[in-house]
């Protein structure tokens, strides 16, 4: 018989030396035809996690930047991967020749990540105008009230098709927040790649809340809580509200979510569905939907969630640590 020698423990017995015997039989006996094989072996690849790239920022006249002589703050551009979020703060600065330099900065650190200048030329339409920060898809058509300013492109991050635009508005535009929000497409991607490795790690999208409807189902959460001192969570919806759809897409699959609900009972209530739920979000002071209340274990008082305060309304731009939130107000109290 053949002598084999080999440093695997698991070799070093009868049953496998055959069993090595066996598989090297099956490549036809040869290294050469082993490697053969190894090579028309797939290579591993993995789907980049969803990513949702965000820009909200507040138009600033073109006249106040050239006053001043600090950086101008014009806006925030985020990347969030579930519950997890990188945000850059986005200014910018006059030149002494009517240009501007921009700069972004990635909150919590002092170095400047991105910068470039625009030249004067390049600005001259937007004398009169402001500047707006957006985020968009390369192809997609302009909309909304920046739609007939000048674009520059800022930086990207995951896909050179996704990237962060300083847009240079001819004529003033409102000076209220403009939220753009896309996702970023990728196609697969080769293991050793520097983006994010595969979707079930840290900062990825989690299971959906599962929910129990309706105003039985409050009654019997209440009587959980008073018996069994189970936290309640509610959540007030309304099914055609972009609002609402924008929370069930944003906040809550994002990962450990439903982690940290899963000791509440929880509840969705739609105001409109009836009278008696209509009482219900009247009884928190529910004025505007999406609205989530956790109620604490050991007190029967409702702390808001979202919107964080009784009367205001969603806030799309709310901090992604949305679990840290719910943890925060499901923690009993004694």
């Amino acid at each position: 018989m053949m002598a084999v020698q080999t440093r695997n423990p698991g070799l070093r017995s009868a049953a496998g030396v055959a069993l090595f015997l066996c598989l090297f039989s099956l490549l036809d006996g040869s290294p050469a035809a082993a490697a053969k094989a190894a090579s028309k072996k797939p290579a591993a690849t993995f789907q980049l996690p969803k990513v949702r790239l965000v820009a909200i920022s507040t138009p600033v006249a073109m006249a106040t930047v050239r006053a001043s002589k600090k950086p101008v703050s014009i806006g925030t551009v985020s990347y969030l991967i579930g519950d997890y979020r990188t945000s850059y703060d986005v200014l910018v600065t006059p030149r002494r020749d009517g240009g501007l330099v921009w700069m972004a900065r990635q909150q919590g650190k002092s170095r400047v990540q991105e910068q470039g200048t625009i030249g004067a030329a390049q600005l001259k339409n937007a004398a009169e105008g402001h500047l707006c920060i957006i985020v968009e898809k390369e192809g997609d058509r302009p909309s909304g009230v920046t739609a007939s300013g000048k674009r520059f492109r800022l930086f990207s991050r995951f896909s050179p098709s996704y990237r962060a635009m300083l847009v240079a508005c001819p004529k003033q535009v409102p000076t209220k927040p403009v939220r753009t929000a896309l996702f970023i497409e990728s196609d697969n991607q080769p293991l050793g790649s520097d983006e994010p490795k595969g979707a079930t790690g840290a900062g990825t999208a989690g299971s959906p809340v599962a929910w129990q409807l309706g105003a039985k189902a409050y009654r019997a959460a209440l009587d959980a809580h008073k018996r069994h001192k189970k936290p309640v969570a509610l959540y007030f919806f309304e099914k055609n509200s972009k609002a609402c759809k924008q929370m069930d897409s944003e906040l809550m699959t994002a990962c450990r979510v439903q982690e940290v609900l899963s000791p509440a009972v929880k509840v969705r209530i739609d105001p409109s569905a009836g009278a008696e739920e209509k009482a219900i979000a009247a009884r928190y002071g529910v004025t505007s939907t999406p609205a989530l209340l956790i109620i604490p274990a050991g007190t029967d008082k409702a702390t808001w969630v979202v919107p964080e305060k009784p009367g205001q309304k969603f806030d799309p731009s709310m901090p992604c640590h949305f679990h840290d939130l719910l943890a925060a107000a499901l923690k009993p109290k004694t």
